[in-house]
């Protein structure tokens, strides 16, 4: 009897390891599977796409950390005038929105972190489909401007639907798969 008894707690503990069974759910909003790159000029960032609401919402907020060759790209199912604010955010930014035609319609350089209760937006003004958030001084070190092309390819996520202009330049289609665990309360 101690055997089967035993044997059942072994076979419940592997099932549970197995499935992620009570484990925190990952989050599409933390770590993006999609990437892709956008260049500007002679620099390059390898970038993670936020492309659904909650995962521009998300942001990089909570990052203590952002390699100097690394960003996140946020892709709008429509251009209009996006406003960014830093609520949560832990690390200085340079904000760069981008049109339909890939040029950089509006630079906010060195955002600096909000964890206040009050925290404000930065309106480009202009209209924008993308916005590149990369570390806060790198624009003006690399000497990107208000005029300069970006060079955006990356890996359009299927769930994102999308039937403007901005087709032509996208890699190609795949699936978004999330890891999903097993929640038991």
């Amino acid at each position: 009897m101690d055997k089967q008894l035993i044997l059942v707690a072994f076979l419940i503990f592997i099932f549970v390891v197995s499935t992620g069974a009570g484990l925190p759910e990952q989050s599409p909003e933390v770590e993006s599977p999609e990437s892709g790159q956008v260049c500007i000029k002679d620099s390059c960032f390898s970038v993670e796409i936020a492309a659904t609401q909650s995962q521009r919402q998300y942001g990089l907020m909570d990052r203590e950390h952002l390699d100097p060759d690394r960003g996140m790209l946020f892709v709008f199912e429509n251009e209009g005038n996006h406003r960014f604010w830093m609520k949560n955010t832990l690390i200085p930014l340079d904000i760069i929105w981008v049109n339909s035609s890939q040029d950089i319609v509006h630079i906010e350089r060195n955002a600096q972190p909000c964890t206040s209760g009050y925290c404000p937006s930065f309106d480009p003004g202009k209209n924008a489909s993308y916005v590149l958030e990369i570390n806060g001084g790198l624009s003006e070190k690399y000497s990107i401007n208000v005029g300069d092309k970006a060079n955006i390819s990356y890996v359009f996520p299927s769930n994102v639907t999308s039937s403007n202009s901005r087709d032509n330049f996208l890699t190609k289609r795949r699936p978004v798969i999330y890891p999903t665990f097993w929640k038991f309360k």
